[in-house]
């Protein structure tokens, strides 16, 4: 306040603190996500000392007390989300999760609700939380040859998937074409015919299609 003002410089004790932009990297840390699988995450945190005098009196050793915060949170936020989004090819239950945000896609969602989590918690030190950023975040090590076995199965399904629905259509277009053409064809006939075609198309290995020849 305006004034003149006098102080004892006697038996205080002068406590810096900075109130320049600081970083502290938080290292790897094994959390288990939403899913219950275990995740490798470590992240950034860009803050500075709003107050100094809650840093200073308030709190021992700020600088300390921001990063073992940020990891508390770290840890905290990453176990409320999936990894990432599963798709069990169940209609019924894929949407089950899809509303919530992934650690794998969504990191700027996930980085906002860490910046607002751990601004509650330094606020008694005085410090002003500006991002809070992931450095890192995969599966742990034990959980990578399940991850590989279980994308070589979507990837083999959805292939498989394409490959089918495609010989339907060819089939189905060759029996409208050639009736088109004023062929007429039997229902026992639009089968075989059908059955060879999804037989030559969808097979991994060359194929010979039997017919079915008429006696005398």
């Amino acid at each position: 306040s305006p004034g003149c003002h006098c102080s004892n410089i006697w038996g205080r004790e002068l406590i810096p603190v900075s109130k320049a932009k600081n970083t502290t990297e938080l290292p790897v840390t094994k959390v288990i996500d939403k899913n219950g699988n275990p995740v490798m995450v470590s992240g950034v945190v860009f803050y500075y000392f709003k107050n100094t005098r809650k840093a200073a009196l308030d709190v021992l050793e700020p600088q300390t007390f921001v990063k073992d915060q940020a990891t508390a949170v770290l840890k905290q936020i990453v176990s409320q989300y999936p990894y990432e989004h599963h798709q069990t090819g169940d209609s019924e239950n894929d949407h089950s999760d899809d509303d919530l945000p992934c650690l794998k896609s969504d990191a700027q969602v996930i980085s906002a609700a860490l910046v607002k989590e751990l601004q509650k918690r330094v606020h008694v030190a005085g410090a002003q939380i500006d991002t809070f950023k992931f450095n890192e975040v995969s599966y742990a090590p034990e959980v990578s040859a399940g991850l590989l076995k279980r994308q070589q199965a979507e990837a083999i399904i959805t292939a498989r998937t394409t490959l089918v629905d495609g010989a339907i259509r060819i089939a189905s277009s060759a029996v409208s074409t050639i009736e088109r053409k004023g062929v007429n064809l039997q229902a026992n006939e639009k089968t075989k015919l059908v059955s060879n075609l999804l037989t030559v198309i969808c097979s991994e290995e060359q194929v010979k299609p039997t017919l079915m020849l008429g006696t005398t």
